[in-house]
């Protein structure tokens, strides 16, 4: 793991070799989580989007069939 917590500007204007490395390093492994993260997310979200395609198809009153409007029934206090 690379952790930089004190990058400044003077790594910019006056780069060292080894702590240019780390933090190349450490851009190179974000990128690479990110993409690996990517990956697996855009996955799981075309599986979900398959499994609910014919079940948007139905209409309402057979995905729900024994939903019913109910009155509220006001108690004293």
């Amino acid at each position: 793991m690379c952790y930089v917590y004190d990058f400044s500007l003077n790594d910019l204007l006056a780069p060292k070799v080894k702590r240019t490395v780390t933090i190349l390093s450490g851009i190179m492994n974000y990128l690479h989580f990110r993409k690996q993260r990517l990956d697996m997310t855009m996955g799981h979200q075309e599986r979900f989007v398959n499994t609910l395609s014919p079940t948007a198809q139905l209409p309402l009153g057979h995905i729900i069939p024994y939903c019913s409007v109910t009155t509220e029934t006001h108690y004293p206090l």
